[in-house]
Formats: C-alpha cells, structure tokens, sequence
C-alpha cells in the first residue's frame, strides 16, 4: 500500500502540473526521478497515432463502377444495358503482409514510445548527477573556505604578534583565494545544470532521491529500444516491399448485372466473375528486387553502426565502474591515513614541531582527501545511472 500512494502522489503531482510558464515554480524535491520523466514528456506532447488513412480489412483499393449501354442499328437488333462493380480483393499473400505490418506498426508505437521515455530519462539522469556532483564540490569548497577564514585569522594574529613568518600567512590567503575560485565554479556548474533540469523537466528543483539499482550485467546493451526500432524498422520495410510486389497484386471480383432488349423480348442477366493473377517464381519486376537489395544494404549498415556504438558505449562504462570501484578503495584508504596524519600534525605542532606551513598544508591535503572519497562515491552511483541508460533500462 506504501508503494501504491507514493506512485499515486506522483501521478497525482505530474497531472496537476500548471503550463510551461507556471511549471518552473514546481518543485519536485518530493518526487521520484521517474515524475520528472513523466513531467519532461508532458511539455513534449506528441500528437496522437491517428492517421487520415483507413484500411479495409479485404478491399485492396477502392471499388469502382463501369457502366456501358450497346444499341443497336438493326431493326430487328439488340440492345443491351449493362453495370458492373468491381471489388478488388486482396489475395491471401497481401492479405498477410497487411496483418504482419498491423502488428509491426503497434510494436514500432510501443518500442518508440520506450525510446522515447529512454532519451527523457538520460537527460534527467545528466542533469541531476551533474548538478549534484557540482553542488557537493562546492559545499566542501565552502567547509575550506571556513576552515581558511579561521586558519587567517590565527595566523594573523601570530603574525601580528610575531609568532609566524609572512609567508605562512600568504599561504593561508592564497589557498583562500583558490578555494574561492573552486566555490564559484561549482555553483556556476550547479547553476548551469538545475537551469538545463527546470527547462527539461519544467520542475523547479532536483528530486532529492536519484540513487537507482545496479547496473545491468552481462551485455545489456543488446535490449536497446533503439537496436529494436531498427529491427523493426527493417521487417516493416520487408514487408512493405513485400506489399507493393507483383505477389501481392489484389484479386478482382466483379458483380454485373446486364438487360437485353429486341423488339421481340427482354432479359435480365446476373452474374459474378473474378479475375486473379496467375503468378510464376521470379515474376516479380526488378524494381522490387533492388528496392529490397537497398533496403536490406542500408539495414545492415545501420545495424552494424549501432551495434558498434552500443558495445562501445557499455564496455566504457563497465571499464569505468571497475576503476571509480578501485580508486574508491585506494581514496578510503588514503583518506584514513590522511585523518591519522591530522591528528599527529596537531600534536606535533602543539609541540612546536612543525612549521605553520606544513601544517595549513596538512590540513588542506586532509580535507581535500575526505571530499575526493565522498565525490568518487557519487561518480559511482553516477556511472550507475549511466550503465543502465546505455542498456536501454528508462527511468
């Protein structure tokens, strides 16, 4: 029931966003990462499936009528009046290119769709991964920046009562200033990326919740919706050649009807005729065969591509995930050392035993070790996100 209420606020949430102007002062703290989704695709409405084009389940074109009236010359002649309705039929061969393209066309809408949400999906994954990362960096810039302040201010006090040299002090302020510099970065890169969230999404701020479950294994990139919509693509393109092939040509039913006149008597004559092709192997035109030829070249070439490009996309995220995995490993590891040397560094100078330089040194190199643990612990869940977005997996 708790799961059930959280994707009912949500939905709830999404459908009661106001228009493109108003949608911005939304926020979206509450929301799951799959809402914002939801609300990104919702400025980007698509118009309907409809289409101003209707198929007859058994009419291969539209029916027509001919009409004819013979009179004759002769006075003892004969006229005749005759009408006639032609249906064309469709033959069993396009009969079932017709009920393949039907299904093709309703997993084309649902794969596309899919691909769809997919592409939304990594524009939010990018967006808050990056925002988020920026945001980090310069918290921990501003814990430097006070640490910085305190560090200044001590050490203008010695300075001022002779109890440090200049240089420390110069030290202190210039690793302030840089820290400053980190600060305003950061909050120019977070800035640059809630903005490109706000016009994505329209929502006004970042979920608070974005960490998602493990990354695929195996080759995961092979359930791609687009390697599927290619596919697809491609049997729809057979089965459209197929369709318009001298194979598919339609059967044509004719009803008539037929009166026959002399001076003597009249008659009327009803009747039914059919007329269907009679087709040989290789009778198709050689139209179709290079159109299939070309479409099947350009399928292959399209589908090596993208299979390229996947595999390669996937393989840098795995080599990636493996090495964040090491270097998390190697960072936890220097970060507790780099706490154990703080810790002697206080001592050591509360017994005068080294220099104010090497201590604000210290200091700094143990700050900056404990940020770049934590930021390498979001760069994985990061790569996370990423490696399922390059599977194909959407939000």
């Amino acid at each position: 029931m708790p799961q059930f209420t959280r994707k009912l606020c949500t939905l709830l949430a999404v459908a009661l966003l106001p228009g493109v102007a108003g949608a911005e002062t939304v926020s979206a703290s509450d929301l799951p990462l799959s809402g914002a989704v939801e609300s990104a695709m919702s400025r980007q409405a698509v118009d309907g499936e409809t289409t101003p084009f209707t198929a007859s389940a058994w009419l291969a074109a539209l029916p027509s009528i001919d009409a004819s009236y013979l009179q004759s010359q002769e006075r003892l002649g004969t006229d005749e009046t005759e009408i006639g309705l032609n249906l064309p039929i469709k033959s069993p061969f396009l009969y079932q290119q017709d009920s393949q393209l039907r299904e093709l066309a309703d997993g084309l809408s649902a794969t596309e769709a899919e691909r769809r949400r997919l592409y939304f999906s990594g524009l939010v994954r990018e967006a808050v991964w990056t925002a988020r990362i920026a945001e980090y960096r310069a918290q921990q810039a501003q814990k430097k920046i006070d640490l910085l302040e305190q560090l200044r201010a001590r050490e203008q006090s010695l300075f001022d009562a002779r109890g440090t040299t200049r240089y420390a002090l110069l030290l202190v302020r210039q690793e302030l200033v840089d820290a400053r510099i980190e600060l305003e970065d950061q909050r120019a890169q977070a800035q640059r990326w809630r903005a490109r969230f706000r016009q994505v999404s329209g929502l006004g701020s970042i979920p608070g919740q974005i960490d998602e479950g493990p990354a695929p294994t195996g080759e995961a990139w092979q359930g791609h919706p687009a390697l599927r919509l290619l596919e697809l693509g491609w049997e729809q393109q057979r089965a459209l050649i197929a369709a318009g092939s001298s194979r598919a040509a339609p059967w044509n039913l004719r009803l008539g009807a037929k009166r026959v006149e002399t001076q003597a008597f009249s008659e009327d004559q009803y009747g039914v005729a059919i007329e269907v092709p009679i087709g040989f192997l290789g009778s198709d035109s050689q139209s179709s065969t290079s159109e299939w030829r070309n479409a099947a070249r350009l399928y292959y070439r399209d589908r090596d591509e993208l299979q390229q490009e996947l595999a390669q996309a996937w393989q840098r995220l795995q080599l990636e995930a493996a090495y964040l995995q090491r270097r998390q490993s190697l960072l936890d590891e220097s970060a507790d050392i780099s706490g154990e040397l703080r810790s002697e560094a206080q001592a050591l100078s509360q017994l005068n035993e080294m220099g104010s330089e090497i201590r604000i040194k210290r200091m700094i190199a143990d700050l900056d070790r404990q940020s770049e643990a934590a930021v390498n612990q979001l760069l994985i869940g990061q790569n996370r996100a990423m490696s399922r977005q390059a599977a194909g997996i959407p939000l």
